[in-house]
């Protein structure tokens, strides 16, 4: 507000503005921009000082405030008989201008001086403890405190000494400094000297070249990472973490192939003599595939100390090969491995000293078809994640296990015994049938609450359950089926998935069919009667009224008495959305097929995406054919005519 009140008297007094019409005021002249040359006598304006603003504003206020008088008076002055004449109104009509105009600017003149005065005599006093800090000084009013100011109140007592920040030790202003964001410790560096290289002191070392290509661009990395590293010897540094393309033979020092290789195992000794607790190497190229070379990661850099610090790692196209009397990482919580050259069996024993091991994350590692077993229980493990590794076999104890992610063509997992399991995402890459994912998931899988599959199935033949194995705390199932291969109709046999789950409670299916088309209401057949007795909520995408899926919702629907919420959704949510999908006919088949299965109580809602596309093309089709028609009528008459 102070700032809107000083923009705007420095904008009265830029005004040109002529002289007044006072008889009796003749030392009150506003001249060319500044109402205080008269005054002053020179070219100067002081308006700008406080002192003046406030003595301009009371002589502005006074002389409005004459003229304002002078108009009343001459409006009271006028006979009543004889109106008052057009001059005369002109006179007044100015002088009540000018005089609310002076007034105006005069108290906004008035505030912002007082305001200056006060905020002056703050600093004056600031000053003066700062000068003599062995005086108390008891003043202690604060006057116009602007909002947001967050300046510390004064916390020693009058008559003490201060401790200012830069009389505190050394290392407590660093670790003060490395509390901060980075940019706003690079803003410190230009406060002092000696805090000009204090933000190159950071716990949290990270380089990013992954944008950078060519000789000049990574000898500048290399540069920057040393320098950076020769200002934090002998400082802690917590996180160390360098992302850059890994070349067997760098382009910028093609003259020797190791020496990319030197300057990564000198970055990771001293990340390790700095205690470091994060350290992360991201070296994956952009083109992987055919890549078979990798940083071998340096073990015999880490000794006993600098290993049990680390607490997160991940590293991205390496290789792993540990010494036989390596000791692990005991207080390891994290570990991110990803494009990793390493077996199984050195796999094992670099996870069998990890105790404290909270998150473990395998990504696109080539372990050769072996074995992944840990003897150790990790009994913390609370999130594992494994895709796109060439393993046989995996068997890790988790008792406390919350979420499960795994990607591949089969699921080689031993029966995963954790009974706080909520959630698992488990992605088939490739067909599977449906007696391979009711065979397999509810045995790996027993205690889960969550599951979502991700899978193309095959639909050949005609099945039937006959296996005992059931989730048995399974409530919320998703399926996501981008493609079927086989007889359509046998996607009824989706309801096999409800009977391995007795608790369910909350069914989403995502179908992507393209290429099928409805051939309208079908006769659908009916499996045995089995009663869903806690599902409550079903959700459907892609319907297009094919006779299996109708047939599913039909059977699901029927048996489900506690049903809350039905949603049938003939848009699909999933793969590559085709032209064939409009005009599809799946809304009309579900509200046909389920108009005597559905409760009252139930919340029922079909989005019916389809159809909102088709009927305005099949409203534009109808006009352009009248058009046309009309048209051909119009020639047709032309040339009868003729």
């Amino acid at each position: 507000m102070l700032a809107r009140l000083r923009a705007a008297s420095d904008a009265a007094h830029e005004l040109d503005v002529c002289v007044r019409h006072d008889d009796d005021d003749d030392d009150y002249v506003v001249v060319h921009d500044c109402d205080c040359r008269r005054h002053h006598g020179h070219g100067l304006c002081l308006h700008s000082y406080s002192g003046v603003r406030v003595a301009g504003g009371l002589v502005r206020l006074g002389s409005g405030v004459r003229h304002v008088r002078r108009a009343m008076n001459r409006y009271l002055d006028a006979d009543e008989e004889h109106e008052l004449s057009v001059g005369d109104k002109v006179f007044i009509a100015a002088d009540v201008v000018v005089g609310a105009y002076d007034v105006v600017v005069g108290g906004i003149d008035v505030v912002v001086g007082v305001c200056d005065l006060a905020e002056y005599a703050r600093g004056a006093l600031s000053r003066l403890r700062r000068m003599y800090p062995g005086v108390g000084i008891p003043v202690r009013f604060r006057i116009g405190k602007k909002k947001g100011d967050c300046r510390p109140k004064r916390i020693c007592k009058p008559g003490t000494k201060e401790v200012r920040f830069e009389d505190l030790p050394e290392d407590m202003q660093n670790m003060i400094f490395s509390k901060l964001p980075l940019k706003e410790t690079v803003r410190t560096s230009v406060l002092s000297s000696k805090w000009r290289h204090l933000w190159k002191i950071s716990p949290k070392l990270r380089f990013d070249g992954s944008t950078m290509c060519g000789k000049y661009m990574l000898e500048k990395l290399v540069g920057n990472v040393n320098a950076a590293l020769k200002h934090q010897l002998g400082q802690m540094a917590k996180a160390f973490e360098v992302k850059l393309e890994f070349q067997s033979r760098p382009v910028a020092f093609p003259q020797k192939e190791s020496i990319l290789v030197d300057h990564l195992n000198n970055w990771v000794g001293s990340a390790a003599s700095s205690c470091t607790t994060s350290l992360a190497l991201d070296l994956a190229p952009k083109e992987f595939r055919d890549r078979h070379d990798r940083y071998m990661f340096p073990f015999e850099l880490l000794d006993g100390k600098a290993a049990s610090r680390l607490q997160k790692i991940q590293l991205s196209f390496v290789s792993l090969k540990p010494p036989t009397q390596f000791s692990g990482f005991p207080k390891l919580k994290k570990l991110s491995l990803r494009l990793v050259q390493v077996t199984g069996k050195d796999l094992q024993h670099l996870l069998s000293s990890c105790y404290n091991l909270e998150w473990l994350s395998i990504v696109r590692c080539n372990l050769n078809d072996d074995e992944l077993k840990v003897d150790c229980t990790l009994s913390r493990l609370l999130y594992l994640h494994i895709a796109n590794c060439e393993i046989s076999k995996i068997e890790i104890h988790a008792p406390k296990l919350k979420t499960f992610i795994y990607e591949g063509a089969q699921l080689p997992v031993d029966p995963i015994q954790a009974q706080e399991l909520e959630v698992a995402d488990i992605v088939f890459n490739g067909d599977i049938t449906f007696q391979y994912a009711l065979t397999v998931l509810p045995v790996v899988l027993p205690s889960v609450q969550n599951l979502t599959v991700h899978a193309s199935f095959r639909l050949q033949f005609h099945w039937l359950l006959s296996t005992k194995s059931k989730f048995s705390q399974l409530k919320h199932l998703k399926l996501l089926v981008p493609q079927f291969s086989g007889d359509m109709d046998n996607i009824v046999y989706l309801a096999y998935f409800l009977k391995a789950a007795p608790l369910l409670e909350v069914l989403e299916i995502h179908f992507n069919v393209p290429g099928y088309e409805d051939a309208g209401i079908p006769v659908l057949r009916s499996l045995p009667k089995r009663p869903y007795k806690n599902l409550k909520s079903i959700y459907i995408t892609g319907f297009r009224g094919l006779k299996g899926q109708a047939e599913f919702l039909v059977h699901a629907v029927e048996n489900a008495p506690a049903l809350e919420v039905l949603t049938i959704d003939t848009a699909t949510k999933i793969g590559v959305r085709s032209a064939q999908h409009i005009g599809s006919a799946g809304g009309y088949v579900a509200r046909s097929c389920l108009a005597k299965f559905v409760s009252p109580k139930t919340k029922f809602q079909i989005v019916d995406t389809g159809h909102e596309f088709f009927y305005p093309y099949y409203y534009m089709l109808c006009y352009l054919f009248l058009v046309q028609r009309h048209c051909l009528t119009m020639v047709t008459a032309t040339r009868l005519d003729s």
